[in-house]
């Protein structure tokens, strides 16, 4: 509704989310890969759609099939396209319809494409990896269906990351 006030945007492939000053979800375009985290085979919104299965999410990651939510309690949600564990859940279904937490003891301070950064600057993978820190050749084998800790101590307060690493 016009009244909705927006405080962040993310567009990831031909899905679009953004999450009201409430921390609602709100999400459009395209569910293809089942990105929209709704409980619906529609394969298109073309409006804002609130995703009633989460709640006071602050930040939203999402690339072309999958995304990654984050609450204000720190706990990390994932749903969409499942290949080689890029939703962390330890789940081996090929897709994942609704957001789904995924099994990680500490309190997340911020995520990024597959990947969190704890408060005390750790920083955590899942799904497959195309480059390993350190090593100075690809890898495009190794993959993990849960997070493991992919930095140590960083001192980041904020994190990108893109499909080759992290910056």
């Amino acid at each position: 509704d016009s009244g909705t006030k927006f405080r962040f945007v993310n567009a990831g492939g031909a899905s679009s989310f953004a999450i009201d000053d409430q921390g609602k979800l709100w999400v459009w375009g395209s569910n293809g890969f089942r990105t929209l985290g709704i409980d619906d085979e529609k394969k298109r919104r073309p409006r804002p759609t609130e995703n009633k299965h989460l709640d006071d999410v602050v930040k939203v990651s999402a690339i072309h099939t999958h995304v990654t939510a984050l609450t204000a309690d720190g706990k990390v949600k994932t749903w969409g396209f499942n290949i080689k564990g890029w939703l962390g859940t330890e789940n081996s279904d090929a897709q994942s319809l609704l957001p789904t937490a995924i099994d990680f003891d500490e309190r997340a301070l911020d995520i990024s494409n597959r990947s969190l950064l704890t408060a005390d600057g750790d920083i955590w993978r899942w799904g497959n990896r195309y480059f390993k820190a350190g090593d100075l050749q690809w890898n495009w084998f190794w993959f993990s269906r849960k997070p493991s800790r992919y930095y140590k101590n960083t001192g980041a307060k904020k994190l990108f990351v893109d499909d080759v690493g992290v910056l």
